[in-house]
């Protein structure tokens, strides 16, 4: 990484890890220029993205699955009321 006022490479101070990012205290040698960069892991942004779109897909499904069995119901419903009137 270089500074971005004499454009030569910094040096890392410290780094601290967690457990979705990395920080980084970083300065120029030359021009004393302190800075910070936080590193965000990409794995993160996809696992919490596959997350969410699992978590649609199983409400879809869920919705999807009482609605025929509402349909189902409301079938059997007016077939029993139908042999009923006819006897």
């Amino acid at each position: 990484m270089k500074c971005p006022k004499c454009k030569k490479n910094l040096q890392t101070k410290r780094t601290t890890a967690g457990t979705d990012k990395v920080s980084r205290e970083r300065y120029c040698a030359k021009c004393k220029t302190p800075l910070k960069t936080i590193e965000l892991f990409k794995m993160d942004f996809d696992k919490m993205i596959h997350d969410a779109e699992s978590e649609t897909m199983t409400a879809k499904g869920q919705a999807e699955y009482a609605q025929n069995k509402y349909s189902t119901l409301k079938e059997a419903i007016k077939t029993i009321i139908k042999s009923a009137g006819e006897k």
